[in-house]
């Protein structure tokens, strides 16, 4: 049976979007960043590198973990930022993929805006650089996908740990 491939194309407008660049920081941090509600105000917050940002505005940073700048010619140790709650306790964590073939680790949200949030080293390395983290198995909660010496699979959340005091 031949595969169909099926694509689609967002109609053209003659309204163009309009987009807004704000920087939030001249350093060079990290590859990416994420969103949550970290200080459970309401409003979305944005973390990049060591840094998160209030929202709405975004101009007020916290720092949560210690991460000197990098050389922007060079890559930085922090390639993939995902937001979950990755405890159970109803504060948005955030997981930090590092490096390929650098250490991955959550940092756990103390609901203190202005300290630096504890680590909890969930994979010794990840070796490619397109890590993802996706509700692989359907059970609603997201996996690490990636691939570690030489082969491709999945991490996840193992709850009972993560919960227990």
């Amino acid at each position: 049976m031949p595969w169909t491939l099926a694509c689609a194309q967002p109609a053209l407008t003659e309204q163009s979007a309009d987009w807004k660049t704000q920087r939030l920081d001249g350093l060079y941090y990290s590859e990416g960043a994420t969103s949550g509600d970290f200080n459970q105000d309401g409003h979305v917050d944005v973390a990049s590198g060591p840094l998160w940002f209030e929202g709405p505005n975004f101009t007020v940073p916290h720092r949560f973990y210690h991460q000197e700048p990098f050389d922007q010619l060079n890559y930085a140790n922090n390639f993939l930022a995902v937001t979950d709650d990755f405890n159970g306790d109803g504060w948005d964590d955030i997981l930090v993929v590092g490096f390929p073939g650098e250490d991955t680790s959550w940092f756990e949200n103390p609901q203190v805006a202005d300290r630096y949030w504890p680590r909890h080293q969930v994979m010794d390395t990840v070796d490619n650089e397109s890590p993802t983290y996706v509700d692989l198995t359907g059970d609603g909660r997201g996996e690490i996908v990636c691939s570690v010496a030489g082969y491709f699979g999945f991490a996840e959340v193992n709850r009972e740990a993560a919960e227990r005091p």
